[in-house]
């Protein structure tokens, strides 16, 4: 598991998960994507985290499938060459979508389409990159997965300013992960975020993966002899970050359609954090 802190400069911070665009695939909404980013650019107080999932490249088992043929030699260095030029190509259109946010990211996951190639060093060896690395790199930002088949998950302690000189910067604590599974249901990837609340304590659980756009709030409660019921809350948002990837196009038959999905709602939250002066967040979800 990745941790990771980030430093927030004001009180307030609006934070604008993008997950799930699959550039490169059949069906992005691009021009809504578009809008959502320029939108975003106008707030003074974005920050923006990717939840995996930006270009559409190769599954998991299509890469490993891929690896064992070039391993026996079914296939020559061409395709490769290819798949990898092809997958960076993705990778710009995604940066050139999101253009004007970089310096604003404060971490991108690790989702399942990515594309993986070889960078020759200068000893002779050579070290496996992914084109997440390269918008990470480009985007200013940590990536915080590896090349490979798993999928890890982050801690990230959102540190705001004292609201009195000289004392504790409040923390706001979020659980991330891109998701893995699947299920028809909306609340499937809710009731995901459920089963791992009960292992990490945190202000904001986020989601991605099932293409599902959805919040929802949970509260923990513990001793607080100074508060009137003699309990305190610790308020929690629960997020599924949607996606930007319409299952159902003209003229194709999309894998949703082949699959019998319903056809989702595109779009991504924003999550609106504020620090209290008591110590707590008010935290809501425009979905």
């Amino acid at each position: 598991m990745k941790h990771l802190i980030v430093d927030v400069p004001t009180n307030e911070v609006h934070l604008y998960p993008i997950s799930d665009v699959q550039v490169g695939a059949a069906g992005v909404a691009t021009e809504q994507f578009v809008a959502h980013i320029a939108e975003a650019k106008k707030d003074p107080l974005a920050m923006f985290f990717g939840g995996g999932d930006y270009t559409d490249s190769l599954s998991p088992s299509n890469r490993k499938h891929l690896k064992a043929a070039f391993l026996r030699g079914d296939l020559y260095d061409t395709p490769e060459s290819m798949l990898e030029e092809k997958g960076k190509e993705h990778a710009r259109e995604f940066l050139e979508l999101v253009e004007g946010t970089e310096g604003q990211w404060n971490f991108l996951l690790k989702g399942h389409h990515l594309n993986e190639y070889k960078v020759q060093n200068s000893d002779g060896t050579h070290t496996i990159r992914t084109t997440d690395h390269d918008i990470a790199e480009a985007l200013g930002a940590p990536y915080l997965g590896e090349p490979g088949e798993k999928i890890g998950q982050a801690l990230i302690s959102y540190r705001f300013p004292a609201h009195v000189a000289g004392r504790k910067r409040p923390v706001m604590r979020m659980f991330a992960m891109h998701g893995q599974g699947g299920g028809g249901t909306w609340g499937a990837p809710l009731n995901q975020l459920e089963k791992m609340s009960k292992g990490f304590n945190a202000h904001v659980y986020y989601v991605a993966h099932h293409h599902k756009l959805l919040s929802g709030a949970t509260v923990k409660l513990h001793e607080g002899p100074e508060a009137t019921t003699r309990l305190k809350a610790t308020d929690s948002r629960v997020v599924a970050g949607g996606s930007w990837l319409r299952g159902y196009i003209p003229d194709e038959i999309t894998y949703a359609e082949d699959g019998v999905m319903p056809p989702l709602a595109i779009g991504a939250p924003v999550i609106y954090v504020t620090s209290m002066k008591d110590g707590t967040f008010r935290i809501k979800v425009l979905t």
